[in-house]
């Protein structure tokens, strides 16, 4: 591209660009280094008199020019937002041409317009371009997606009005899994007319529960549980539910909605056996440790153990977490003496604790544990004393 009309064109300055081009009309037909045209340029900065001398030409071939890119100027103008370009556009007849077309990515001048957030451009380009709402991109994303993301409750519903359009996200995503991480609006929304996305998992196994839950937000959790209770339930590729996950993150709140909408979620346990409790205290989520405690319907918790015996005391000592520990032996309906699949009760699992950044948790939580009389399991004590004092 001439040098003189690329610099005309970044200022705006169209009584400049005339000029050069009625000097010289192949200057028109430049391209820049990017294979961008005039056209590309004009319609990125909105500049509307290029686009319209295009028009008027007999053939289609520098209106319909892709850059290296692949975007037509259609992309450009879509991801830019300029509504007045894409009137121009599609009142010609290459504008209903421009939206069948894909770039590099896969992407149409909807998906840009979403992408973007540029509600009048959605609804100019949702006209004229049948399915274009059913596209998906290389990256597995579809417009209703990326509106999603973007948090554009307008541009969401505009699309759900459309006769075939696709959820999908990236990595088996779908557009709830965005809008749970974005907007409340539009999970509502996508919940009233696509329901089922609230059971669906994403390559993890993840449902929009789980995204939540990890969020702690609280609102959204009840939203998702009061259109369908029954998604507390649903596990990761794990083993997680969305109370396991509210419980690593120390979110009492999140569990305590959980626990309304489905009272029985205290008894889920991954792949390892663990319980909400066993996953908070491997965590040192102590605010989920104490609401246990302190509420007498998930207090059977405390007791419950792993594939591996152990219970959420053992996980405690297991951890070096002294607080947890404490918390729990001052409570009387905690069994300190209950012994593993191992033999081991919470005392042994504290006296064999080795590694020397420990030993000062290490004691205290053996002198927690001795004062209330906790005891050994049932082993010869020369040989624990010994094999702890690091002798064969």
């Amino acid at each position: 591209m001439h040098p003189s009309c690329l610099l005309a064109l970044r200022e705006g300055n169209m009584t400049r660009l005339r000029v050069l081009l009625q000097d010289d009309r192949t200057r028109f037909y430049g391209m820049t280094i990017k294979g961008n045209s005039i056209l590309h340029i004009a319609a990125s900065l909105g500049k509307v008199w290029p686009i319209t001398e295009a028009c008027n030409l007999p053939e289609l071939g520098l209106l319909l020019h892709q850059n290296l890119k692949g975007d037509t100027i259609l992309h450009c103008a879509a991801r830019a937002g300029h509504d007045h370009i894409l009137s121009l556009l599609i009142d010609h007849q290459a504008g209903k041409q421009m939206t069948k077309v894909l770039n590099q990515r896969g992407d149409s001048a909807l998906h840009e317009a979403a992408r973007g957030g540029h509600a009048k451009v959605v609804l100019q380009l949702l006209v004229i371009g049948e399915n274009m709402a059913s596209m998906v991109n290389r990256d597995g994303e579809s417009p209703l997606y990326l509106a999603a993301v973007r948090g554009s409750v307008e541009i969401v519903k505009m699309l759900l009005e459309c006769a075939m359009v696709d959820y999908r996200g990236p990595r088996g995503q779908t557009a709830l899994h965005a809008a749970v991480c974005r907007s409340y609006d539009i999970a509502k929304v996508l919940l009233e007319k696509m329901p089922l996305l609230n059971l669906q998992a994403d390559a993890s196994q993840s449902t929009p529960i789980h995204y939540v839950a990890s969020l702690g937000n609280v609102n959204m959790v009840r939203l998702l549980l009061q259109a369908n209770a029954t998604i507390a339930h649903l596990l990761d590729d794990k083993g997680l539910s969305a109370i396991h996950i509210a419980a690593r993150k120390d979110y009492t709140a999140v569990i305590e909605e959980i626990l309304h909408h489905c009272p029985d979620a205290t008894e889920l346990t991954d792949g390892d056996g663990n319980n909400f409790l066993h996953v908070a205290i491997k965590k040192g989520a102590t605010a989920v440790v104490r609401l246990v405690l302190s509420n007498p319907l998930l207090r059977q918790s405390i007791s419950e153990t792993d594939h591996e015996g152990n219970t959420p005391l053992h996980m405690a000592v297991m951890g070096h977490n002294v607080e947890i520990a404490r918390l729990l032996l001052l409570d009387s309906k905690v069994d300190e003496n209950v012994l593993n699949c191992k033999g081991l009760t919470p005392l042994d699992v504290a006296s064999s604790i080795e590694d020397s950044k420990f030993h000062f948790k290490r004691s205290l939580m053996i002198r927690d544990l001795n004062l209330v009389d906790a005891k050994f399991g049932p082993r010869r004590m020369d040989i624990v004393m010994f094999e702890d004092q690091g002798f064969p």
